[in-house]
């Protein structure tokens, strides 16, 4: 049986720009289902409509359930699986160019890093994470 994979761009991107729409094609290929959310208003993102956003679409979160999240939507997933309670156990995240802290270059995202998110929780309930940075990524040091 193929896996329920949820994408989600993060701040100032939308389901058609970076390497989804590439990432999309590939997961369908091998019999995957695939959601690139649309999360709103992505040039003003509010914490609050985003987590909204997952609430509403991510539906029977568990072990077959992974997700792919980029920037603002790495912080935005993780504060969403927190949240959850109980959390169920789930399959699996992959985090590219996430953060956790405040970024000094973007301060209107702050209200996305305020609270510290329990990451042991999240790592308990998954079988597997992975996190993708860059070394020499000026946004997201």
């Amino acid at each position: 049986m193929g896996k329920q994979v949820y994408i989600i761009h993060g701040y100032g991107a939308s389901p058609s720009n970076h390497w989804f729409p590439w990432l999309k094609e590939k997961l369908l290929a091998d019999d995957h289902q695939v959601s690139v959310l649309h999360m709103p208003n992505s040039s003003d993102p509010k914490k609050e409509e985003w987590l909204k956003t997952l609430t509403n679409k991510i539906k029977d979160l568990d072990n077959n359930t992974y997700f792919v999240a980029h920037s603002l939507g790495s912080i935005t997933l993780l504060n969403y699986l927190e949240q959850l309670d109980p959390l169920p156990d789930f399959g699996g995240f992959i985090l590219v160019s996430g953060f956790s802290e405040q970024l000094s270059s973007l301060p209107s995202l702050d209200p996305f890093t305020v609270k510290k998110v329990d990451n042991q929780k999240i790592i308990s309930a998954t079988n597997s994470g992975a996190v993708i940075a860059a070394k020499d990524d000026y946004i997201v040091p």
